[in-house]
C-alpha cells in the first residue's frame, strides 16, 4: 500500500503536474466556448464535460464579477477603450449639429459601435476631457452664410484687394451702424444656489440709440449718435396699427459722411483711402458714391454675410461689452457712455481688430467657410 502511494508520487513530476493543469485549463476554455455559443444551460454543458455543477456555477459567478469590475474600472476613458475613431465620431456629430443633446450623441455613438456600453457620466468626461469639447453660448448664422455663392464672393473680394494692392490695415476706414439701449446687461448673474438671478431694466422695450461710426488703425475717426425716430403708424396684417421705427436713412448717412470726410481731409494719412462698407442699399446709393468719389476717396463693399472681414464688428462688440459693465444706464447718460467707451479703446486694439480680417484672407482665397 505504502509502496503504491510512493509510486504515484514519483510518477507525478513537476512536468506531469504542469501538463495536467494545461489540460484542465484547455477543457475549461472549451466549456466556456461551448456554453457561450450554444446557449444551453450551464448544468447541461457541465455534464457533457463531466464537470461538477457546483464548480461550474462558481466559475460563472467569478467571470460575471470580473466583468462588472472591468466595467466599473472604465469610469475614466482610456485610449484603449475610446480612441481616435471615437473622437472623430464625436467631432463630426457636433460639427453637423452643435446644438445636439449629449444624450442623443451617446445614443448614436453606441449604435455606431456595436457592443459598446458606456454610462452618461463616462461619456461626458470623455467628450470634455479627451475630445476638447465644451458647452458654450452658440452663435446663430444664416444658412446662406457659407453657401457656395457667398464663399465665392469672399474669394473675389480678397482677390480684388490683392490685385489693387490695398493695404487693409493702413489704406482703409471702416463704416457701420449699430444700435444701443439702456437694457444692455450681462447675460449671466449671481444668485444663491437654486435661485435664478433677476436683472432689473428701466423698461422692457427701451428706445434704442443708433451709432454710425468710422474707425481706422489709428482709432475712432468719427462717431454720430442719433435716437431712433418713431414715425407714423403702419398697419399690420391683422389690422392693428403699430409705430413705425426708422433707422439710419439716406439723409442721416449723407450728413454723417460729410462730417467724416471733413475730418479725414485734415489728415494726409487718409488721402485716397478706401471707405469699407457692407452692401446695404443705403451705402450703394448713387448720391452716396458721388459724395465719396468727388472728395477723392474710394468705395469698397464687403461681401454679404461676412462679419469676419469687417473689423468694426469687433469694435462694436468691445463697446457693448464695456457698457454692459456699467451698473446703471439711463437714457440721459447712454450717449456719453457710448462715446467714453469708444474713446477709451487703445490704438493697439484697433490695429488688432483690423488684423483679424486680414488673417482670414487666406481662408477666403482657399474657399474655406468662415
Amino acid at each position: 500500500m505504502l509502496g503504491s502511494l510512493m509510486e504515484r508520487r514519483v510518477l507525478r513530476t513537476p512536468v506531469d503536474v504542469a501538463k495536467i493543469e494545461n489540460i484542465q485549463v484547455s477543457r475549461k476554455k472549451d466549456f466556456f466556448r461551448e456554453y457561450d455559443s450554444r446557449g444551453k444551460s450551464a448544468s447541461l454543458v457541465a455534464r457533457e464535460f463531466s464537470f461538477p455543477p457546483k464548480i461550474v456555477s462558481s466559475w460563472l459567478k467569478k467571470r460575471d464579477a470580473l466583468a462588472s469590475q472591468l466595467l466599473r474600472s472604465l469610469g475614466r476613458p482610456r485610449n484603449a477603450f475610446l480612441g481616435t475613431e471615437d473622437k472623430d465620431f464625436i467631432h463630426n456629430a457636433f460639427a453637423n449639429d452643435p446644438s445636439m443633446r449629449l444624450g442623443k450623441v451617446l445614443e448614436d455613438f453606441t449604435k455606431a459601435f456595436e457592443g459598446l456600453k458606456i454610462c452618461p457620466t463616462t461619456f461626458y468626461k470623455f467628450v470634455t476631457e479627451h475630445c476638447g469639447m465644451s458647452f458654450k453660448l452658440a452663435r446663430r448664422d444664416s444658412v446662406e452664410r457659407n453657401s457656395f455663392a457667398k464663399i465665392e464672393l469672399r474669394y473675389e473680394y480678397v482677390v480684388q484687394i490683392r490685385e489693387k494692392a490695398i493695404d487693409y490695415v493702413r489704406d482703409c476706414v471702416f463704416l457701420d451702424e449699430a444700435g444701443f439701449s439702456v437694457n444692455m446687461k450681462r447675460s449671466g448673474g449671481w444668485a444663491p444656489s437654486g435661485a435664478t438671478p433677476v436683472v432689473l431694466s428701466p423698461s422692457i422695450l427701451a428706445q434704442s440709440t443708433s451709432i454710425v461710426g468710422a474707425i481706422s488703425c489709428y482709432g475712432v475717426v468719427h462717431l454720430s449718435l442719433r435716437e431712433a425716430v418713431i414715425g407714423r403708424k403702419r398697419q399690420r396684417n391683422d389690422g392693428d396699427l403699430t409705430p413705425k421705427t426708422r433707422g439710419t436713412v439716406t439723409g442721416h448717412f449723407k450728413q454723417f459722411l460729410t462730417d467724416l470726410l471733413d475730418s479725414m481731409d485734415k489728415h494726409s494719412r487718409f488721402r485716397n483711402c478706401y471707405l469699407v462698407m457692407d452692401n446695404a442699399p443705403i451705402h450703394k446709393n448713387a448720391s452716396i458714391v458721388r459724395i465719396i468719389t468727388l472728395r477723392g476717396y474710394r468705395c469698397l463693399y464687403l461681401p454679404p454675410y461676412s462679419p469676419e472681414l469687417n473689423p468694426i464688428e469687433q469694435f462694436r462688440s468691445v463697446v457693448k461689452s464695456k457698457l454692459k459693465k456699467v451698473h446703471l444706464l439711463s437714457k440721459a447718460t447712454l450717449p456719453n457712455k457710448i462715446i467714453g467707451a469708444a474713446i477709451a479703446i487703445p490704438p493697439q486694439t484697433f490695429r488688432n481688430q483690423i488684423q483679424y480680417p486680414v488673417n482670414n484672407f487666406e481662408k477666403c482665397l482657399n474657399r474655406i467657410p468662415l
